[in-house]
């Protein structure tokens, strides 16, 4: 199947990227919800500081998700159109890095909704709404 969308909610930020990186030619586009942008050779920990690297999550998860960095072409993931949705209330501090660059980097489309983290879970029919508006215009 080409011309997928991926969506990527927290840590799965880091995994969109990894896919894009493998599979860029058939995608159409990249949404990080809330999520991890991650530059070449980063872990999801490296942006942050102490105190969140070493804060339990909401599941036991293995370390090393969170420790092992990923590896892949800026270039070729970069050329993907790109938005990313900013959960604003509250503003969920380790998507603090990922924020600010997708706000300050080029090639990114910006939007916020008025939710908490879970958007998913908080406002589904906002999320859906902003979802297509922010893919297809």
């Amino acid at each position: 199947m080409d011309g997928a969308i991926l969506v990527g909610h927290s840590y799965g930020g880091m995994v969109i990227t990894g896919v894009a990186d493998r599979l860029a030619e058939r995608l159409a586009h990249l949404v990080y919800l809330d999520a991890s942008v991650p530059l070449p050779g980063e872990s999801w920990a490296s942006p942050h500081p102490a105190h969140i690297r070493e804060a339990r999550r909401q599941r036991p998860q293995p370390g090393g998700v969170y420790e092992d960095p990923l590896v892949f072409d800026a270039a070729r993931v970069g050329a993907l159109p790109r938005t990313f949705i900013d959960c604003t209330a509250p503003a969920l501090e380790t998507i603090t890095p990922s924020r600010e660059r997708a706000r300050t980097q080029p090639g990114w489309r910006y939007a916020e909704i008025a939710t908490g983290h879970d958007a998913m879970i908080s406002a589904p029919a906002m999320l859906l709404e902003l979802l297509y508006t922010s893919i297809f215009f």
